[in-house]
């Protein structure tokens, strides 16, 4: 939310600009102020006019999926080319702690298993 300097000062840029834009169109001459009509009178009939085609889109679209598929071929290739070492092997078959819960359910086991006896 602008605060009330940065109000004044928009409005006192508006009316600064609007100053300036009355005076530079009383200073162009007839001709060129028909021809301005003119053009902006055809400006606004005919509609917008985009500066893309859909051709040049799907080019674009095309290169820019062939250069992902060879961005995450080169970056597959890469991570799959490192060796798998004795200390990768070591971690994956650590055995696994257990976790708290299961130790409690481990302790109720041998007490039960100790009072059948």
């Amino acid at each position: 939310m602008k605060n009330e300097f940065e109000v004044k000062d928009d409005d006192k840029f508006s009316q600064t600009l609007v100053y300036t834009l009355d005076r530079s169109v009383a200073q162009i001459d007839d001709l060129s102020l028909q021809r301005l009509k003119k053009i902006r009178a055809q400006a606004l009939a005919q509609p917008a006019v985009a500066t893309y085609s859909r051709a040049n889109w799907r080019y674009f679209s095309m290169a820019a999926s062939r250069a992902m598929l060879f961005a995450v071929a080169l970056f597959w290739q890469q991570y799959s080319a490192q060796p798998f070492t004795d200390a990768d092997a070591e971690f994956i078959s650590q055995d696994i702690p257990p976790v708290a819960q299961e130790l409690d359910d481990l302790d109720m086991l041998i007490a039960m298993d100790d009072l059948d006896a």
